[in-house]
């Protein structure tokens, strides 16, 4: 064997070694994006939830958000504000699932469930005023998106907590 020979095969063998190392990197990187979604949705899986046990585990605020979706002319100038804070908190939340979806993180603008929640949640007349008085807050794309969910929605939850179903 001789020393051309020998250069080649020590240049296949660093060919291999590269393409290896890429082919390594690569799966790291794709292992590394879909850890970073799946920290990106449970951020916005808890965001969510945390404004569902504020209202659960709140009597006074629970009382408020309870009235402003069914009754929303029975709240005062103080509760209107907390209704919209948590409405705000809770929108702007399924905005940014939908914006995160639209990006490829999650899965049809964020799993099926919450959509239907959000669904359920526009069935509220007190959270049709909300939207129609606060639409201007969110992205245009979002606006679209809600303003679709509401031609869904149905005040079928309401029932469902006045024993109606």
């Amino acid at each position: 064997m001789n020393w051309d020979v020998v250069g080649a095969l020590s240049q296949l063998a660093g060919a291999i070694a590269v393409v290896a190392t890429l082919y390594y990197l690569a799966r790291q990187v794709g292992e590394s994006s879909k850890e970073a979604r799946r920290n990106r949705w449970c951020d916005l899986h808890n965001e969510i939830s945390r404004v569902a046990d504020s209202w659960a585990e709140n009597d006074r605020l629970s009382d408020v958000v309870y009235r402003g979706f069914t009754d929303y002319a029975s709240l005062g100038p103080q509760e209107r504000f907390r209704f919209y804070s948590s409405l705000f908190r809770l929108l702007r939340s399924f905005e940014a699932l939908f914006q995160y979806s639209r990006e490829g993180g999650v899965y049809r603008w964020g799993a099926e469930g919450f959509r239907k929640t959000m669904i359920d949640i526009l069935g509220f007349p007190g959270a049709k005023i909300y939207w129609d008085h606060r639409r201007h807050w969110y992205s245009r794309e979002f606006q679209a998106e809600v303003d679709l969910l509401i031609v869904d929605a149905r005040p079928v939850a309401q029932q469902t907590y006045e024993g109606g179903l």
